[in-house]
């Protein structure tokens, strides 16, 4: 739940995204749905709730699926469930994870002075499916041998990412010891690496990332 502009605004949506918020919460329809975004009489789901304009108030969406309903006019309307998504129990976050975005031209120096300033993860949005480059292949298997996870995203903001490519791709990434994060988007790939690793699911990325990420 995001509230908005802020309160003394006169065209503030705050007020009206929490009551809305409220009824959803409050509906049985909305029962076994996990945790939920409502801003500006959508119901998003929260694994594809992403912030796409910095003012508006129609500044979040649900991109790729859409959202599982609305609010109108005071009643819940629920139209799409999501499938049922694991849940992380934990008391910590590791914060040492760090998200890098590969542009043209990258290289391996951002990759390599993360983990040499002591990141614990790094998430990498790739081109397309997930893709990198040989550089960035090299370095990543180097952090697979120090214990030291990747998790590759995209850059787009819908699809998921596959191991289609060589080369540097997708493919190269996943035998040099990447996961594959399917369709998550990289904060929200970060967000779950930061989790497994306070809380003893390391070993459990692959399954998380296939099941988060479907």
């Amino acid at each position: 739940m995001n509230l908005g502009n802020r309160s003394d605004q006169p065209d503030a949506d705050g007020p009206r995204n929490l009551a809305d918020a409220i009824r959803v919460a409050a509906d049985s329809s909305s029962a076994g749905l996990g945790v939920m975004v409502v801003f500006d009489g959508k119901v998003l789901c929260a694994v594809d709730a992403t912030k796409v304009h910095s003012s508006r108030t129609t500044g979040f969406d649900s991109s790729g699926f859409g959202p599982l309903g609305e609010v109108d006019d005071g009643s819940v309307l629920i139209v799409r469930r999501p499938p049922s998504y694991p849940r992380l129990r934990g008391q910590g976050i590791e914060t040492r994870v760090d998200l890098l975005p590969l542009t043209m031209g990258a290289d391996e120096r951002l990759f390599e002075a993360a983990i040499a300033s002591g990141a614990k993860g790094i998430v990498l949005e790739g081109f397309g499916r997930g893709n990198g480059t040989p550089k960035i292949v090299e370095a990543v298997s180097r952090a697979t041998a120090q214990s030291i996870p990747t998790l590759v995203t995209s850059r787009c903001p819908q699809g998921r990412v596959l191991p289609l490519y060589a080369d540097g791709g997708g493919r190269d990434l996943e035998d040099a010891g990447a996961i594959l994060a399917g369709r998550l988007q990289g904060p929200k790939a970060r967000i779950l690496l930061s989790l497994a690793l306070a809380n003893g699911y390391h070993d459990d990325l692959a399954k998380l990332c296939a099941k988060l990420g479907r």
